[in-house]
């Protein structure tokens, strides 16, 4: 009986360490000037901007990525840049408070 069950217990925990292994959606892709994450609703975080920015660039934030509607800006997406004006687009419903650690002029949802 005491085989059995520490059968069973060495199962239980091979089995949760699998359900622990990260999905797909933990993995960076990149389109454009943007590199983000799938949600597991299958919508769009961006994670990074890669484009140019400037005192006198306007940004606007596209409402998808690859065919995938963006939803969120995540934690320093827009960390030392300067804009003119940022356009965030409605289909944003989660803005990370650190997601703009830069100065903006004017911004525009």
């Amino acid at each position: 009986m005491k085989k059995m069950f520490s059968f069973l217990l060495v199962i239980s925990i091979m089995l949760s360490c699998v359900i622990a292994i990260p999905t797909a959606s933990a993995v960076t892709l990149k389109s454009g000037n943007y590199e983000y994450k799938l949600l597991d609703d299958g919508t769009v975080s961006i994670v990074k901007y890669l484009g140019k920015y400037g005192k006198k660039v306007d940004l606007k934030i596209p409402s998808k990525l690859e065919g995938k509607k963006v939803t969120h800006l995540g934690r320093y997406v827009f960390w030392n840049k300067n804009f003119n004006t940022v356009t965030i687009p409605d289909t944003v419903t989660r803005i990370h408070s650190e997601a703009f650690t830069s100065h903006i002029e004017n911004l525009v949802i």
